[in-house]
């Protein structure tokens, strides 16, 4: 008459649970089948919701020990995702397929057996229906070990059934997953290491749309740096940028301005004054990346060279002394070359005259010697 589709199953999506009532329901072959009690619960399984209906006879002619893989619904039979029927004892009534290839276990021989007959305390690292609350859709990860070796990690959850009082467990492998964020876990305490040895700062630096700014990442160099802990910026990058020097202020922030609107190199070099009062120079560089979210993220290398910076200030005044000391010794060379320029020229030229003179032969000689002596001290002086 459509009252399924059209009265139950929409309540159904609405509700995830109705009961049904004693309803009289028809076989196939036209029979009909009363004294029955159904309820339909709405399940999710791997992302995939359909109703499954529960049907309870009110007064059993002879209880049943479970179902067959056969009583199963063909979308259960077809789904990856290994589930598995109990009854109010932890009997296994029904599982697809995917239960006995993912577990290891041989389908014909799981009707009316204890789930934890067979999956053995031994073989899992606790016992799946431990921490798995009645009345609440819980679910819990926990490692197996199949009977070949091989250890899985399993997300099992359980789907209670009030009327019936047994259960539906579901086991997803996420083995891949697991073992992906164990290596990405390794990576990050081998990259933690790392960043403990390298002098200065490795940071994350992000800049929302809003104009949000903060540092969720700082390597713990950071700190000897900037006096602040990593926790104290990572949300808010406030308390860092207004320890910026107010001279370097203006020229910091519109450094990270350009960077943002072009998306080329930062690299600022400036000075802190850190909490204790300690005036420190900084230099930092990194290039921006475009989130698709809009956000902008620069990740670099930040030094503390302050003590670069006192040695080329050493330097520069070290210099300025070896310049003004040069320029004084130009000054008296100069200012000795001229004094002594004067009199060598007279001395010259009178020289020159009195060879003009008569004289004898040794006094011709001892004026040539006095003129020639004072030419090479002339070249000298030049």
């Amino acid at each position: 008459d459509g009252k399924w589709s059209h009265e139950w199953f929409p309540k159904i999506l609405s509700e995830g649970r109705v009961q049904l009532g004693e309803v009289t329901w028809h076989s196939k072959a036209g029979d009909a089948l009363e004294g029955w009690q159904g309820e339909a619960v709405l399940i999710d399984v791997a992302g995939n919701r359909f109703a499954s209906l529960f049907l309870k006879q009110t007064h059993p002619e002879t209880p049943k020990t479970g179902a067959s893989k056969q009583d199963f619904h063909p979308f259960l039979n077809r789904l990856r995702t290994a589930v598995a029927f109990l009854d109010t004892e932890g009997r296994i009534v029904g599982a697809n397929p995917s239960f006995g290839k993912l577990l290891d276990l041989k389908l014909s021989s799981l009707s009316g057996q204890r789930l934890e007959e067979k999956l053995e305390h031994e073989r899992l690292e606790a016992p799946i229906w431990e921490g798995l609350e009645k009345g609440n859709l819980k679910a819990k990860e926990v490692k197996f070990r199949t009977r070949s070796g091989k250890v899985l990690h399993l997300l099992v959850t359980i789907f209670p059934h009030e009327t019936s009082g047994g259960t539906i467990l579901t086991f997803d492998d996420v083995s891949d997953r697991r073992r992906l964020e164990n290596a990405l876990h390794q990576n990050e305490q081998q990259f933690e290491k790392l960043a403990e040895n390298v002098p200065g700062m490795l940071y994350r630096f992000i800049l929302t749309p809003d104009g949000k700014t903060s540092f969720p990442y700082c390597s713990p160099g950071g700190e000897d740096i900037w006096e602040i802990s990593p926790e104290a910026v990572r949300d808010d990058a406030t308390p860092m940028v207004a320890l910026v020097h107010p001279d370097d202020i203006e020229r910091f922030q519109q450094s990270v301005l350009e960077s943002a609107t072009t998306l080329q190199k930062w690299e600022f070099e400036g000075r802190i004054i850190t909490p204790s009062g300690v005036e420190k120079w900084f230099h930092a560089a990194s290039t921006p990346e475009l989130q698709e979210d809009g956000e902008l993220h620069w990740q670099g290398l930040l030094m503390d060279v302050t003590e670069q910076k006192l040695i080329e200030a050493e330097l520069k005044i070290a210099s300025e002394k070896a310049e003004v000391a040069a320029q004084a010794k130009a000054d008296f060379l100069a200012n000795m070359s001229h004094e002594i320029r004067t009199p060598m020229n007279g001395v010259i030229g009178m020289t020159d005259l009195l060879i003009k003179t008569s004289l004898d032969s040794k006094q011709q000689r001892y004026l040539d010697t006095i003129r020639s002596s004072a030419e090479v001290l002339l070249t000298i002086i030049n």
